[in-house]
């Protein structure tokens, strides 16, 4: 099989109800690794969803994401600033070095 085939195989055999990588490998009849491989590349796209923790459980989105990324629903896409406010001002005191104490 190829590695498209695999893909098409493991998205038909995902469906609503939660499954692991064993059970669809079980029920297709090919190897773990293929399934993870196959599910990793349709999360990345987003239309698969996971669980869990060991043994992590996947099936298909509800509703496919247009972008691929997962987002928080309260997300708007407002930027996010990368420091606290203020935080650009010059400092409230002067630094001192060697050379401005006096000393040459």
């Amino acid at each position: 099989m190829s590695s498209k085939e695999i893909i098409a195989a493991v998205n038909g055999a995902l469906d609503d109800s939660w499954q692991s990588a064993q059970e669809i490998a079980d029920k297709l009849q090919i190897r773990v690794f293929n399934v993870r491989a196959a599910i990793s590349r349709l999360h990345n796209d987003g239309l698969v969803s996971s669980h869990g923790e060991k043994p992590i459980r996947y099936r298909l989105r509800e509703k496919p994401d247009e972008s691929g990324q997962e987002t928080r629903p309260e997300y708007r896409g407002e930027p996010v600033p990368y420091m606290r406010q203020g935080s650009y001002t010059p400092r409230s005191h002067p630094t001192i070095t060697i050379r401005d104490s006096g000393k040459v």
